[in-house]
């Protein structure tokens, strides 16, 4: 669901700062379940490389600033 809305916000060039939050929000959740259950021993290397990818999200995301934005 989330990642439907932040493709139709991108296709539609309709990013607004709710939008940009919502990406960081929902990286930063999947990044805690992903260190979670590499922590714990499953399948531990996938779920590492997987809270990394998540982290260069969040990276791109907080280094995008206001670029692109739609203003309200």
């Amino acid at each position: 669901m989330i990642g439907g809305i932040l493709l139709t916000a991108g296709i539609r060039k309709n990013v607004t700062q709710e939008i940009k939050w919502l990406g960081i929000a929902s990286a930063a959740g999947l990044t805690g379940i992903n260190l979670y259950y590499s922590i714990h021993d499953v399948i531990w290397d996938i779920y590492l490389l997987d809270a990394a990818g998540e982290l260069v999200i969040i990276g791109l995301w907080l280094w995008s600033g206001s670029k692109g934005l739609r203003s309200v």
